[in-house]
């Protein structure tokens, strides 16, 4: 996001707040990434992670990003806000 000028440069973003965990990518995680049906509207990867991660730790996804929305129940618990 920094790359593509959408949040400024600041080193906070990289240092988790107290009380968050970081979710490292997985092979169980990779695996559910390859069985994700594609949705021809989306082609974002890092999105499909996260959709993939979240339905191995059976998390759910919280977003208004309607190209995620697509994959329904297909790829992990998706709230619609």
């Amino acid at each position: 996001m920094v790359n593509l000028g959408r949040i400024e440069n600041d080193p906070r973003w990289f240092t988790p707040p107290p009380g968050i965990a970081l979710l490292p990518i997985l092979p169980a995680h990779c695996l559910e990434f390859c069985r994700l049906p594609r949705v021809s509207s989306h082609k974002d990867p890092f999105d499909r992670m996260l959709i993939a991660q979240a339905s191995v730790e059976d998390l759910a996804l919280l977003t208004r990003d309607s190209d995620i929305l697509d994959y329904g129940d297909a790829g992990a618990q998706i709230a619609r806000l």
